[in-house]
C-alpha cells in the first residue's frame, strides 16, 4: 500500500505543468469506484496526469475519494458488449461525466482505453488515427495535436498553451 501512495504521489507531482497563463485553473473532481484493483488505480492515475500535463494548468482532474465528483470513473462487471460490440469502455456522452469500464479490459490498453474515455468526457468526438479513434491501440500513451484541439474547443482553453505528442 504505502508503494502505491509514493508511485501516486509521483503522477501527481509530475502530472500538472505550470501554465504561463494567468488564468486560475479550473478543478475537475473524478471519483473511482473501489472495486478497481491497485494495478488498475494506478493506470487510472497515469491517464489522469497524461491530461493533466496535455492541459498544462488550464484544468486539472483530481481524483477525489468521495462522491459527488463531475467525472465518475466505474467498473462494469461481466464482458462484453457495452452500446457497440467491441467497446472495452464507454461514456454516457461527449462532454459527458460518467466513464464505464469493463472489467475484461486487456491490461495492455487499460491506459490508452482510459486516455480515450477521459478525451470523451473532456469533450472530443472520435476521428481516425488519433488518441480518440474508434479502435484504441496499445501505443496511444499521449495526447495528439488533433484531440487537444478537440478538448481545447469544447472547455474553451487556448490550444497554443496545450503539451501535446506529435501523433502516433
Amino acid at each position: 500500500m504505502k508503494w502505491l501512495l509514493a508511485c501516486l504521489a509521483t503522477f501527481f507531482a509530475f502530472g500538472v505543468s505550470a501554465s504561463a497563463d494567468p488564468t486560475p485553473t479550473r478543478i475537475v473532481h473524478m471519483h473511482v469506484d473501489s472495486s478497481f484493483t491497485d494495478r488498475e488505480r494506478l493506470q487510472i492515475v497515469q491517464a489522469v496526469a497524461t491530461w493533466n500535463r496535455t492541459l498544462n494548468g488550464q484544468v486539472r482532474l483530481e481524483i477525489e475519494r468521495d462522491e459527488p465528483s463531475v467525472i465518475v470513473v466505474k467498473r462494469v462487471p461481466g464482458s462484453l458488449p457495452g452500446p457497440v460490440p467491441y467497446a472495452a469502455a464507454w461514456t454516457d456522452f461527449v462532454g459527458g461525466n460518467l466513464i464505464n469500464v469493463h472489467d475484461d479490459v486487456d491490461s495492455k490498453l487499460f491506459v490508452p482505453v482510459l486516455l480515450h474515455e477521459l478525451g470523451h468526457v473532456l469533450g472530443a468526438e472520435h476521428v481516425e488515427q488519433t488518441l480518440m479513434s474508434p479502435e484504441v491501440e496499445p501505443e496511444y500513451l499521449c495526447v495528439d495535436p488533433t484531440t487537444g484541439r478537440h478538448v481545447a474547443e469544447h472547455l474553451r482553453l487556448n490550444p497554443s498553451s496545450l503539451l501535446t505528442c506529435k501523433g502516433f
